[in-house]
């Protein structure tokens, strides 16, 4: 599948926690189903709670609980909480809070 192919999907979230485990994407505890067929990358839009992932992430918006993540963490907001992070960690915007990260830390404050 080549890059032209990738399929996108934006979820708009609201102060909602997140949890992608085994390929699976949870939405306050809640199953999501991507409203196209063969999305292959999903973006979360809003302010999310708590974040639960075994994989990489990227946010457009602020994180108002803690985040723990198997791959690298890109947020486009402010972090409230503590990161633990297998990989690396970017910001672009303010945190509050602990940084565990297995790759390196960029923080760029508005």
């Amino acid at each position: 599948m080549g890059i032209k192919d990738k399929i996108k999907e934006t979820i708009k979230i609201t102060g909602q926690n997140i949890s992608i485990l085994n390929g699976k994407v949870f939405v306050n505890g809640v199953e999501y189903v991507p409203k196209q067929k063969g999305v292959t990358e999903l973006e979360f839009e809003g302010d999310a709670g708590n974040l639960d992932i075994d994989c990489s992430i990227s946010i457009k918006g602020n994180v108002i609980g803690t985040i723990d993540a198997g791959g690298s963490v890109n947020i486009v907001g402010n972090v409230d909480g503590d990161i633990d992070s297998g990989g690396s960690v970017n910001i672009s915007g303010s945190h509050k809070g602990d940084i565990d990260a297995g790759g390196s830390v960029s923080i760029i404050g508005r």
